[in-house]
């Protein structure tokens, strides 16, 4: 009897690592502060002591604050942000940990591709995909939060791709909530009095 309760727990804890929800915000995570460095190129930059920028081209900014254009999206200016500086490339966040959560304030140019962000997992499985598709009506500083989140800190990698997307304010959850660990112990205790009631 053990062994099938244990089994069902591992299946429930690797289905609920099968996939992240899509956020459009983040109250509790931490906010990375970027540097301004009005860096062109492919990295690697350090957004923190856990947390790695790169990119698959030498157009890509980091750290930009020189003003930058997303067509009918408006214009970014004065804020520390990356952007990937072309329609068709991806930029990448690298997770020296896995975290539970990340995302960002985000724009893109409609009408050069698709505007796409990502993550995966520390196998570098897919765990959900965004295309974004607001319009700001070409409002200055202007955008929206989009990121990820797990119940388990399993977000190894974030992407962004296409569309000339750039990011800025960045924010993370590096561990799950106590309430996470409160719902497992609840369950593995539920699961446990089961067992002892049918043995009984």
């Amino acid at each position: 009897m053990k062994k099938i309760i244990l089994a069902s727990l591992l299946a429930a804890t690797s289905m609920s690592n099968a996939f992240a929800v899509a956020i459009t915000s983040l109250p509790d995570g931490t906010l990375l502060n970027m540097a301004t460095l009005n860096y062109f190129g492919t990295g690697p930059q350090a957004l923190d002591s856990n947390t790695v920028w790169t990119s698959d081209t030498a157009n890509s900014v980091y750290g930009y604050t020189n003003g930058y254009g997303f067509a009918n999206n408006g214009y970014w200016s004065g804020v520390p942000m990356v952007g990937v500086n072309s329609s068709g490339n991806t930029m990448t966040f690298t997770f020296t940990q896995a975290v539970v959560a990340f995302g960002g304030f985000m724009n893109f140019a409609p009408g050069y591709g698709n505007a796409v962000i990502a993550a995966y997992d520390t196998n570098g499985s897919m765990l959900d995909s965004t295309t974004l598709t607001f319009n700001t009506n070409g409002t200055s500083n202007s955008g929206e939060f989009h990121g990820f989140r797990q119940n388990t800190a399993s977000i190894k990698t974030f992407t962004m791709s296409g569309s000339y997307i750039g990011g800025s304010n960045f924010a993370v959850v590096a561990v799950p909530e106590p309430e996470t660990y409160a719902m497992m112990l609840a369950g593995l205790a539920g699961l446990g009095f089961m067992a002892r009631r049918r043995k009984a």
